[in-house]
């Protein structure tokens, strides 16, 4: 079931008190069929989103960047992968002196 839109995000949230938002990994809250690109409006206020929606391949998962819809495939064990998604997210808000909340 998708999650109700009329609602406040915690996503939301930290960008109105100023922190940059990353959402990397799977995600369950769109309802939609499995190893497919979450629906922008689904992003929850997270203004970067690297996933898919729902589902484990742990090799070669598939992947989505905001704002792109062709399907990547992770080159490496999934966890591997999102971990050095995070630490890249976190990497380039640090070098640009931003807040952040980052999840997985």
């Amino acid at each position: 079931m998708p999650i109700p839109l009329n609602q406040l995000f915690v996503a939301d949230l930290a960008r109105t008190n100023g922190y940059h938002t990353g959402w990397i990994g799977k995600w369950h809250l769109n309802g939609g069929p499995k190893f497919v690109q979450v629906p922008e409006k689904y992003h929850l206020g997270f203004e970067e989103f690297t996933g898919y929606s729902r589902g484990h391949h742990y090799t070669k998962s598939l992947f989505y960047k905001k704002g792109d819809p062709t399907p990547r495939t992770s080159p490496r064990y999934e966890p591997e992968f999102q971990t050095d998604q995070m630490i890249d997210f976190v990497d380039r808000a640090t070098a640009a002196g931003q807040t952040f909340m980052g999840m997985m």
